[in-house]
């Protein structure tokens, strides 16, 4: 009988980079805040579920992590360009 050759030591599970982590774990608490929200309008969960705090605090969190919706409008006279931006969202500002 032969033997079998030794198999080579298990390499250890690859990791991802750490700013990719953290680019995917903001994914899923933004989609978890915006599927609450979907609940929310569609009558699964009650006022008590989402209490007015709460859908502030959502507002807030959504604020930070997505991109507000705005519109860009660049011109320019040759000596310079100007840079003027709409937000469509009707955000005040905080």
């Amino acid at each position: 009988m032969t033997e079998k050759p030794p198999k080579p030591p298990k390499r250890p599970p690859i990791r991802l980079r750490d700013k990719h982590q953290d680019e995917v774990r903001q994914k899923i608490q933004v989609s978890q805040l915006i599927n609450r929200l979907q609940k929310y309008v569609a009558g699964e969960l009650t006022d008590d579920d989402v209490t007015p705090g709460r859908l502030e605090a959502i507002k807030i969190l959504l604020r930070k992590a997505l991109p507000d919706l705005s519109s860009v409008e660049m011109s320019g006279n040759g000596q310079g360009i100007t840079l003027i931006i709409k937000d469509l969202t009707g955000h005040k500002g905080a």
